[in-house]
C-alpha cells in the first residue's frame, strides 16, 4: 500500500529461474525435477513433487506478466530489472568481486543488461519499480 505518487518496488522469482537454478544445483538430469521445471515454465505454478528438498510451492512470473499485472493496477511502471543476469554467471564471480577492478566490470555488465527486454527471462530474479 502506498499513497499516489508514492513507489512501489516489487522482488518477484521469474518463470524461467528453475533454468539457471536447475543447471547451477545439478537438477537437470532428475526426471521428478525435469517435470516440475516443464510445468512451471507453463503456468508459473511452481509445485515441489513428493516433498523434495527443491523450492517450496510458490508463483513464477513471466516477466511480460509482471509489468501488465503493475499497468493493471494503475501504476506507472518506471522499470523492470533483471537481478542477476550475465554479471552473475560463471563460478568465478564471487572470487573476483574482491578485486575491485573486476567487480567494476562485472557491475557494468550488470548495469548494461539489467534493463533490456529481451534479456528479462534471464534472470531467476526480476525487479519491478512503479509509481502508484
Amino acid at each position: 500500500m502506498t499513497k499516489d505518487g508514492g513507489l512501489v518496488f516489487a522482488a518477484k522469482t521469474s518463470r524461467f529461474a528453475e533454468l539457471s537454478s536447475g543447471r547451477a544445483e545439478d537438477l537437470a538430469f532428475d526426471p521428478a525435477w525435469s517435470t516440475m521445471m516443464r510445468s512451471t515454465l507453463q503456468d508459473g505454478q511452481h509445485r515441489n513433487p513428493e516433498n523434495r528438498s527443491y523450492f517450496t510451492a510458490s508463483f513464477y512470473h513471466h516477466p511480460d506478466e509482471l509489468e501488465s499485472e503493475a499497468t493493471e493496477t494503475g501504476w506507472h511502471v518506471r522499470a523492470l530489472l533483471i537481478i542477476e543476469g550475465f554479471a552473475e554467471l560463471g563460478p568465478q564471480t564471487e572470487s573476483q568481486w574482491s578485486d575491485p577492478a573486476k567487480r567494476e566490470a562485472i557491475l557494468e555488465i550488470a548495469r548494461l543488461s539489467e534493463s533490456e527486454p529481451s534479456l528479462r527471462g534471464l534472470g531467476p530474479h526480476l525487479l519491478l519499480i512503479a509509481e502508484a
